[in-house]
């Protein structure tokens, strides 16, 4: 017979907790202009995250949305951009916040392109296990 193969003690990475992140309510769509005057138009359809350890403690989450962005009556093809603002909470206070600049282009033969946006780096501060995390855009 043969030994029993050797096999390499591993330290198993520690699970890091990911708390859940909605789309903010009232944040879901964002439109440039008003009425007829509509020059374009944001909505985020889906939000995802994945979160992995930081220093000290901390969840460092990386963010991703998708969503669409049509032209209005009064809008051209081209770059559009809106401003998209990310929150965590806990107990009714805020424990983080960040802001990015969501950009895309609506092709020139095109009224409406899908975007897709990914943040790498939003930390939560350690014991933010059960934190309410919000995205939608700021408005």
């Amino acid at each position: 017979t043969e030994p029993a193969p050797q096999t390499a003690a591993v330290a198993a990475e520690p699970e890091v907790p990911c708390p859940k992140i909605e789309i903010r309510e009232g944040g879901s769509t964002l439109r440039q202009g008003k009425g007829s005057d509509v020059s374009f138009q944001f909505s985020l359809r889906d939000v995802a995250r994945e979160c992995s350890a930081g220093k000290n403690g901390a969840i460092v989450m990386k963010i991703g949305v998708e969503g669409i962005a049509v032209i209005g009556k009064a809008g051209k093809p081209g770059g559009v951009s809106a401003p998209l603002i990310v929150t965590a909470t806990k107990n009714d206070k805020v424990i983080a916040t960040k802001t990015f600049t969501l950009k895309t282009t609506i092709p020139a033969d095109e009224n409406q392109t899908q975007f897709r946006f990914i943040d790498q780096g939003f930390t939560l501060p350690a014991g933010s296990d059960d934190a309410d995390v919000t995205i939608g855009f700021k408005g």
